[in-house]
């Protein structure tokens, strides 16, 4: 597959142990705040153990340990979600709802997008390609979109969840705050720049054992710096303060813990 792939194997490795160290870290954050929520709940070092287990059970296949890494946490801050709502807090609104789906539709649907590009593009130049039933088909197309969405997309499909639930712990996003959806669009705009070359690539030289490679890795460091400057700009610029006006025809949101008023007679 040549010396970059090999080399992109080999810096996917470093950013996967990486990645493995920054979700035990969430885990166990998300744990405490777990049982704050929810007192009587696993403790921490419970849901620890289960993350490493199966991070180790699925690193003997490069293409599954990526997505392995979100289980253990996704149930844990799917729980901490449930307990914030049981406590009182509103649910996410629809159009986190209506982001979430775009960034995950986009991030399924990119490198395909791409390839159709790049078959297009080859064939005007009389240049050798696949015929469109290499990827079409009854088996064929569900596989490469399973298993492009796991090892290539997952990244995408992360900035989803995080846009679904922007009041997980370890998130840092405030839905008060002018602008909270900034540093989302900023890692997904980071991450189609980074991730269309590599695509580009890949289709150039279609190698069908590629669809397992864990090409996400490569998105990894550029959507979390993405992330991070949209997380700046959000708490640096004026006005950055300011609640995000409701709705119209919708009375603004109370501060937590305000008892909830009486009901008419």
């Amino acid at each position: 597959m040549g010396n970059r792939w090999a080399l992109l194997y080999v810096l996917g490795s470093g950013v996967l142990f990486l990645g493995f160290l920054a979700t035990l870290w969430l885990v166990v954050r998300a744990a405490d705040r777990l049982n704050t929520l929810r007192p009587g709940s696993r403790p921490a070092w419970q849901y620890a153990l289960a993350h490493v287990l199966l991070h180790f059970a699925a690193a003997r296949v490069p293409a599954l340990a990526a997505p392995a890494m979100a289980v253990v946490p996704g149930v844990v801050l799917l729980q901490v979600e449930r307990a914030r709502r049981g406590a009182g807090s509103p649910p996410a609104a629809l159009g986190a709802r209506r982001t979430a789906a775009f960034l995950a539709a986009a991030g399924v649907a990119l490198p395909w997008l791409t390839g159709l590009g790049v078959k297009l593009y080859l064939d005007s130049r009389g240049l050798p390609t696949l015929p469109f039933s290499a990827f079409l088909g009854p088996v064929t197309t569900p596989f490469y979109l399973g298993a492009s969405a796991v090892a290539w997309a997952y990244p995408f499909l992360f900035l989803a969840v995080v846009a679904r639930y922007p009041g997980l712990p370890g998130v840092g996003l405030d839905p008060a705050r002018r602008g909270w959806t900034l540093p989302v669009w900023g890692a997904f705009a980071a991450g189609v720049a980074t991730a269309t070359p590599i695509y580009v690539a890949v289709f150039r030289e279609w190698d069908a054992l590629l669809v397992t490679a864990p090409l996400g890795t490569g998105f990894l460091l550029p959507m979390t710096l993405g992330y991070a400057a949209g997380w700046g700009w959000t708490r640096l610029r004026p006005g950055a303060l300011t609640p995000t006006p409701p709705a119209p025809g919708r009375a603004p949101p109370a501060p937590p813990g305000t008892p909830a008023p009486p009901p008419a007679r």
